[in-house]
């Protein structure tokens, strides 16, 4: 189930990159291009973790001579997610805080919402499966009161839980609410 989510995603993610190379180098240093850096990041994250840390950087970077606190958030966000990814936990979680502080400053609240959920990824990674059912129960519980729409990736994470705590019987039935939850997507 998560493989093919992950192959899925890195197709899509090189159809992104090629389109913002493309037009990376014509652009100012504004804001714009700061999100074309973060997206290129982000883009990068699972099929090339070094080239998510360069442009993250650059986010970075361009987002503190702007005095752009969201930009500098979201770079902060996916450097976490790099890190992540190359299994450099200490750092995922030291830029995933910076983030979270920035996004509580900002009063964002989307983001703070997205930034307990990357909590509970992290802490899935890691292997700590209870703590990390407990948080995604709570990101689960949130999203059944603010969307009509809750990503199926969530419950794929709670199923996954549950069967790593030797409890299959709860594991399936996540399974399916995240195979109905997708078919919803259209």
């Amino acid at each position: 189930f998560f493989n093919s989510h992950v192959s899925f995603a890195q197709q899509g993610s090189r159809e992104i990159i090629d389109s913002i190379l493309q037009i990376l180098n014509s652009g100012m240093e504004d804001t714009i291009q700061v999100k074309r850096y973060y997206s290129l990041a982000y883009s990068y994250t699972t099929i090339k973790p070094d080239s998510n840390l360069y442009y993250a950087k650059k986010a970075l970077s361009l987002s503190i001579k702007l005095n752009y606190k969201k930009g500098e958030a979201d770079a902060y966000r996916v450097f976490s997610s790099g890190f992540k990814v190359m299994g450099d936990y200490p750092e995922a979680w030291e830029f995933l805080n910076k983030a979270k502080k920035l996004y509580f400053e900002l009063n964002n609240k989307y983001s703070i919402d997205f930034m307990e959920y990357a909590e509970a990824t992290l802490t899935w990674q890691q292997g700590d499966y209870q703590e990390a059912l407990n948080k995604f129960l709570k990101r689960k519980k949130i999203a059944e009161t603010d969307t009509i729409y809750i990503n199926p990736g969530l419950f794929a994470f709670i199923a996954d839980c549950y069967v790593e705590l030797n409890q299959p019987d709860s594991g399936l039935f996540y399974v399916k609410k995240a195979i109905i939850e997708n078919s919803k997507k259209g």
